[in-house]
């Protein structure tokens, strides 16, 4: 706490949970000049530092372009893939689509991870599986439904090794009727904010 005695002979306490309103009125009370005599070292002190505390902010945007999962996905399903060979059968699969919601060809899938102890690593292109669509990819992950959270995971890169999404983890099931992982992909566009000091004058 900083106590400061002003020139009207009151004292004020300045505690860091003091609204904007008290630190504005203290002000106020310090850097007016009096005629009397000069301002002490003490309040020209305070007076710099008031600069401070009146700094406002200001926005400024930056646009980020990503994939996201697209509404509705990741959905679990029953194996239609590959229907002959029915519960023995555990794969991921989904569509890649542009922001205006057309099918994207010619990226790179990357899928990791591990599933009952075992490690993954698997690579696709979207446009690979024409049963899901035209911007389709899949993964077969084992011979069998396996429960898990998580410890699967999915992310685009273009050709050139670059990414273009994050890192999605998805969800598996031990259940012959949740078999097949729909991961559906669509490119969306955000506008996040910088705060940046703005000194009112």
């Amino acid at each position: 706490m900083i106590k400061h005695e002003s020139s009207l002979g009151k004292q004020h306490d300045y505690r860091g949970s003091a609204s904007m309103d008290h630190l504005f009125r203290l002000a106020r009370l310090i850097i007016q000049p009096k005629t009397r005599s000069p301002q002490p070292f003490p309040a020209i002190l305070f007076n710099l530092v008031f600069l401070f505390l009146v700094l406002a902010p200001t926005k400024q945007a930056r646009t980020i372009i990503t994939y996201v999962f697209q509404s509705g996905t990741p959905a679990a399903i029953r194996n239609f893939l590959q229907p002959e060979a029915g519960c023995k059968w555990l794969g991921v699969g989904g569509q890649v689509f542009s922001q205006t919601g057309n099918p994207t060809t010619g990226l790179v899938v990357k899928l990791s991870g591990s599933l009952e102890g075992k490690q993954l690593l698997q690579f696709g292109v979207t446009g690979s599986s024409i049963k899901l669509g035209p911007g389709g990819f899949q993964f077969q992950l084992s011979d069998h439904p396996i429960a898990s959270q998580g410890t699967v995971t999915i992310q685009l890169f273009d050709i050139a090794g670059v990414p273009q999404s994050g890192i999605f983890h998805l969800t598996t099931y031990n259940d012959c009727a949740k078999n097949l992982i729909i991961a559906n992909l669509i490119l969306a566009r955000f506008d996040k904010f910088a705060f940046l000091p703005l000194v009112v004058r």
